[in-house]
């Protein structure tokens, strides 16, 4: 069995927004608890307290913006290249998927 997530980005009805982004995570059932693991490790770097407390969000870490604001663009920019890694070395038939629409 898989687990799905699905979210969006953006609103398909707002005229000042380009894109609207659905992208999905599709993982075999046994892998949600390591990679939820391995993303909690990437996460104390910004809240070793309280890393479920963190959420590895792509724009705010690249931008800087809220939490991510007082870390260096390097040790941001490395996070996400190393949350994408965790996918790559994960399962084989974990799927990521997405559509930008114009």
């Amino acid at each position: 069995m898989y687990l799905l997530y699905a979210d969006e980005s953006g609103t398909s009805t707002d005229a000042k927004q380009q894109y609207f982004v659905l992208a999905g995570l599709c993982l075999f059932e046994r892998q949600g608890f390591w990679v939820a693991q391995e993303l909690d490790k990437i996460a104390s770097r910004f809240d070793p307290a309280d890393p479920s407390n963190v959420e590895l969000h792509g724009n705010p870490m690249k931008t800087g913006k809220g939490i991510f604001r007082r870390f260096p663009k390097e040790d941001r920019i490395n996070a996400i290249v190393d949350s994408l890694k965790v996918l790559q070395i994960s399962h084989p038939g974990n799927r990521v998927f997405a559509a930008a629409v114009n």
